[in-house]
């Protein structure tokens, strides 16, 4: 049996924080392919200054993966973003490439590298308290995103309706050799 490099999101953890997210409304701005079910867009609260979405990469022993998840965010138009990848102690190349990269994009990509494994909803925590956006997406380390204009449809839906809280995509399965399994996981309905 192939290996799926794939998991969904946990979501629950951003919901347990309702200062995060105050309002839930859930809305789908069209399905786009890749290894991401239930990629948010949250309205940050805490957000005084920056750009306008940090982009949250949680990454463990992805070094395999890390690069083509980098690249999609660096693909992202028309939106100012900027990616911090939390690497939760990896033993393989995961923080050399992450640091490589912040090294090539200081003004958009940093790295925040943990001495010790704290799991991953600690780490999401730890992204969190280190973003300073409006909004808040969520890019795993394994995962990518295949529109380039993404994050800018999804900050274009939040701005024109501010009493939506949250927005997501659709997603599909890719094994590890990036052959797409067509199993797409979608939500409809919303969230109060």
């Amino acid at each position: 049996q192939e290996k799926v490099a794939f998991r969904p999101l946990f979501l629950c953890h951003f919901f347990s924080a309702p200062e995060v997210v105050p309002r839930c409304g859930l809305v789908e701005v069209g399905a786009q392919k890749g290894r991401i079910v239930y990629l948010c867009l949250m309205g940050n609260q805490f957000a005084q200054t920056g750009v306008m979405v940090s982009v949250l990469m949680p990454a463990f022993n992805h070094g395999k993966y890390i690069r083509q998840a980098i690249e999609s965010f660096l693909a992202q138009q028309q939106v100012e973003a900027r990616l911090i990848i939390g690497n939760d102690a990896s033993t393989d190349d995961t923080l050399q490439i992450a640091e490589e990269y912040a090294d090539k994009f200081p003004d958009r990509i940093c790295v925040i590298s943990n001495s010790h494994n704290l799991g991953l909803i600690r780490n999401y925590k730890s992204l969190v308290e280190n973003s300073s956006s409006r909004y808040i997406a969520i890019l795993e380390s394994d995962d990518y995103w295949t529109d380039p204009l993404k994050l800018h449809k999804q900050v274009a839906y939040l701005e024109a309706h501010p009493e939506c809280g949250l927005v997501y995509t659709s997603g599909e399965f890719v094994d590890e050799t990036g052959n797409h399994l067509g199993v797409k996981k979608e939500i409809s309905g919303a969230l109060s």
